[in-house]
């Protein structure tokens, strides 16, 4: 059995880099030693207390270890490619900043298939399977097909996060997880062995009867409550696009956010901290937005529905709490399409509100070609759109929102020029805050904007 996994290890490296002659393709048998190291167990589902503001389609596995002063190391991680819209391998240090990253059209694929992502498309009944490998920055390997980079220091350990990521809101079945493998570097020889030891993130259960109370808890560092300006005195909903690095750090991904009213005096220990941060709280408990959809791959046939024409790869608009949690995503699958009667341009319109007891809402927002996400039990309710692999040249990129510096949002200042639909246009979701019974009566004043839609498209 050992001499079989010596075998295989070694017509990966030699497949996947060729006869060149790079440490990795030129381990041989007397290479590889008998503490060959299988660290698949390693990974681990990350949960909301992991994963800052997570998508509902996402699926997130992470494997968080350290690396030895003076230590160059690899890891080979395989898999067979999963149906989805997107994947990719990302590297984080300690303080969850982003490293390095891997796109699913940079995987290397074992022959004589191809990658799937990549157009044009190799169709096949047989599923791809990816090699990709992780090592030391040092090392000349890391600029290879198919390798992403791990930090290396002569002087201190180095703590990494490496997050492997699949976006699929069709099939939400666990994912396969890639299988890894532990080498690490004698010299120029490519030697198995230990798994690199675990560094696991610490959350105390002491503090989870004070979530709900102190939702800061969690992800201290995240705080977007201070980066995201509080909702406007008239009502009106604007989107910003703010300092997102402490959104998952994605690089791949950008987020535009707005906060809605707090419901927060339901509750007198919540109401007394929000009312010492001055958070508005009577412009209603309705939500109501409009945007115009951006062109992305057929979720249900991808990755062979991706062709690189696309406004965007992925988009959705999430339903946050300022402890990071999600409640609900709304994406192209489960959106109700209202198309421009003119142009035959596809919009939609949202509606946020509490579902309580009550489904009522609901079924009103639906009857009139709404989409609906509940507020659910947010106490600091926070709407992110999301935008992943944008192009360059696609009018409603978020990258082309002016940032919203963070002193606008500490110092109270004036955050017109920030806007975002000043840049998008109506790519940009806005709309208004109102009470229910202005909902119910006329959708919140808004119906006028709507005139130009036909409602009532039946779901993809």
């Amino acid at each position: 059995m050992q001499f079989l996994q010596i075998i295989k290890t070694l017509v990966l490296s030699i497949i996947i880099y060729g006869s060149c002659r790079t440490t990795l393709a030129a381990a041989s048998s007397s290479d590889v030693t008998q503490s060959f190291n299988d660290c698949t167990e390693k990974w681990r589902l990350a949960t909301w207390k992991i994963a800052p503001f997570p998508d509902t389609s996402a699926q997130y596995l992470s494997y968080q270890f350290s690396i030895s002063k003076g230590k160059k190391i690899a890891l080979a991680f395989e898999s067979e490619f999963s149906k989805g819209i997107y994947s990719s391998f990302v590297t984080y240090d300690e303080k969850e900043n982003f490293l390095s990253s891997l796109l699913d059209i940079q995987f290397k694929v074992l022959p004589p298939l191809r990658n799937p992502f990549v157009v044009p498309h190799f169709i096949s009944k047989e599923r791809s399977t990816f090699v990709n490998w992780a090592v030391s920055e040092n090392l000349k390997e890391a600029n290879r097909k198919g390798v992403f980079t791990l930090p290396y220091s002569k002087d201190s350990d180095s703590v990494v996060d490496i997050w492997f990521r699949i976006y699929n809101e069709i099939d939400l079945t666990p994912v396969q997880h890639p299988k890894i493998t532990a080498y690490e570097f004698d010299g120029n020889r490519l030697v198995a062995a230990n798994c690199p030891p675990l560094k696991e993130k610490e959350y105390s259960i002491a503090t989870e009867p004070f979530i709900k109370i102190f939702p800061y808890i969690r992800q201290p560092a995240a705080n977007v409550e201070a980066k995201v300006p509080m909702p406007s005195e008239t009502g009106a909903i604007h989107f910003f696009f703010p300092d997102s690095s402490s959104l998952g750090g994605n690089p791949h991904v950008r987020y535009a956010a707005a906060r809605l009213p707090s419901l927060a005096h339901r509750n007198p220990l919540i109401r007394m901290r929000q009312k010492s941060k001055g958070i508005i709280q009577n412009i209603g408990e309705v939500s109501i937005l409009k945007f115009k959809i951006p062109t992305s791959p057929d979720p249900g046939h991808a990755p062979d529905s991706i062709t690189g024409k696309e406004d965007v790869r992925y988009w959705s608009i999430c339903l946050s709490d300022a402890d990071t949690r999600t409640s609900d995503c709304l994406s192209l699958s489960k959106t109700r399409i209202m198309k421009n009667k003119k142009t035959g341009e596809p919009y939609a319109v949202l509606v946020v509100a509490p579902l309580g007891n009550n489904d009522q809402i609901k079924k009103i927002a639906e009857a009139r070609g709404y989409n609906f996400l509940d507020r659910a039990s947010t106490i600091v309710p926070i709407l992110f759109y999301r935008q992943m692999l944008a192009r360059s040249d696609f009018k409603g990129n978020i990258d082309k929102i002016k940032p919203l510096p963070i002193e606008v949002v500490r110092e109270n200042k004036d955050a017109i020029p920030y806007y975002a639909e000043k840049y998008i246009g109506e790519y940009a979701p806005t709309g208004r805050h109102c009470h229910l019974e202005d909902f119910l009566r006329n959708s919140c004043e808004m119906e006028t904007l709507f005139a130009g839609l036909e409602k009532n498209i039946p779901k993809l």
